[in-house]
């Protein structure tokens, strides 16, 4: 009977655990679209040949940053394993993710 509730416990703590981390990420993906609209209002200062060059990489920005929002949703936790593998690369995307916001924002400032 303790096994059955010891297992029913960390079964549950799995789940609040991924409930906390896509909430985090959540917050992040916001954050870059915070930061993506940011850079198009800065971006409408700019010559047309560097507005024209920063548009095409905001949008793949925009695009990547959709994606991850899609796959976080689409995510249906489905054990501990299976959710220790998302979140393993979820956080790889993510980490890529971000650097190219700051590739993007480091040359911004050039």
């Amino acid at each position: 009977m303790d096994a059955k509730k010891e297992l029913a416990k960390a079964e549950q703590d799995s789940i609040n655990a991924f409930e906390e981390y896509r909430h985090a990420q959540i917050d992040k993906i916001n954050e870059n679209d915070s930061a993506i609209m940011h850079m198009r209002m800065k971006m409408k200062t700019e010559n047309a040949a560097m507005r024209e060059k920063h548009e095409k990489k905001i949008a793949e920005l925009e695009k990547k940053n959709a994606n991850m929002r899609m796959k976080l949703n689409d995510y249906k936790y489905d054990g501990k394993s299976s959710w220790q593998n998302f979140k393993s690369e979820f956080n790889h995307d993510m980490e890529e993710l971000g650097h190219a916001f700051k590739d993007l924002t480091v040359k911004n400032t050039k």
